[in-house]
């Protein structure tokens, strides 16, 4: 069967940019506490991950999701969220990531581009902006048809 997944990459230059009202930044264990204070637990996919990422489960616009906390293994501090929600219909995830860019801009100043993920997928970047233009950070979004996960 194959699963169809909406991925969804927050990434930030600075502390402006937040994950359900959690700044992206400071320590990994720090930010982890907070997701499980709003209802995340470990992953199972956890287990699947190397230096430098954890995997927590919880609820994401409604939906049950993933996300993927990318630190960094020096510092410890925390540099980018993804979100991955699980699907077996295609027309799903288009009306779901629909509502979700909907969402990304009516929030954010950004800059929108076009784009593909290593894997060949493509993908819609915002380039998340102050009133300035300079960036703050950066969102992912896209559908990857795969029978298995694949970290991007």
């Amino acid at each position: 069967m194959i699963i169809f997944a909406i991925l969804m990459t927050v990434t930030v230059y600075s502390q402006h940019l937040k994950f359900m009202g959690v700044p992206i930044d400071g320590n990994i264990n720090s930010f982890a506490a907070k997701m499980t204070a709003k209802g995340f637990t470990i992953s199972p996919r956890n287990k699947y991950t190397g230096p430098g990422v954890r995997v927590m489960r919880g609820t994401f616009f409604d939906q049950s999701a993933d996300i993927w906390i990318s630190y960094n293994t020096s510092t410890k501090n925390v540099y980018s969220v993804r979100v991955q929600f699980y699907s077996g219909d295609r027309d799903v995830c288009e009306s779901f990531m629909k509502d979700i860019k909907d969402i990304i801009e009516s929030k954010y100043t950004c800059i929108s581009d076009t784009g593909k993920t290593n894997a060949g997928d493509d993908v819609d970047i915002y380039f998340i902006v102050n009133e300035e233009k300079t960036l703050l950070g950066y969102i992912y979004i896209g559908i990857d048809d795969a029978d298995s996960m694949d970290i991007i």
